[in-house]
């Protein structure tokens, strides 16, 4: 028996969900049985690169990392360093505009050269979304290998919020 992988991604259909707040919709993008099995060995492949890269307090869909890992971090900075606020960043409509070139050179940047690799994952993002067509930018949510994708685009941000705001020496807040 040989298995013959298809060299261009099917079509995306296009599934809409309720939000947890049950007042709009979120479209989510759902890949073929095939192209799953693709962005999953994909992400088989990126994920011990990419994971000896990443910030070590960058939590959101990371392996062995949950909410409850970075609310314990959280509290723990509070406590040591008696800290009172927090930034939470919620870039809307993050995966609709994820810049397809900019992800690629990042990937480069972190030492994925592969360029049967990178023109795979090209090709995934690329892929043509039913009643759309084919996207200029973005990672559809629901892909399996979104989420690492996005990890890869917010690399920079943390390592910067890391440059400017860890170990900087705070002053007591005074009542």
């Amino acid at each position: 028996m040989k298995f013959i992988l298809r060299t261009q991604p099917g079509d995306i259909e296009q599934l809409l969900i309720l939000s947890a707040e049950m007042i709009k919709f979120r479209i989510l993008g759902i890949p073929t049985l095939e192209d799953r099995l693709l962005q999953q060995c994909t992400k088989q492949v990126l994920e011990p690169i990419c994971e000896a890269r990443f910030y070590k307090h960058s939590y959101g869909f990371r392996p062995n990392r949950s909410m409850e890992h970075a609310l314990a971090r959280a509290i723990s900075l509070i406590n040591s360093n008696k800290l009172h606020y927090a930034i939470d960043i919620d870039v809307k409509g993050f995966f609709d505009n994820v810049d397809h070139g900019k992800l690629l050179k990042q990937m480069w940047s972190m030492g994925i050269r592969d360029k049967k690799l990178l023109s795979v994952i090209s090709k995934i993002l690329k892929a043509r979304i039913e009643g759309i067509g084919v996207p200029e930018k973005g990672t559809p949510q629901g892909g399996i290998i979104s989420p690492i994708l996005s990890n890869i685009v917010l690399n920079e941000l943390d390592w910067w919020i890391y440059s400017q705001w860890e170990g900087m020496k705070t002053r007591p807040r005074r009542g």
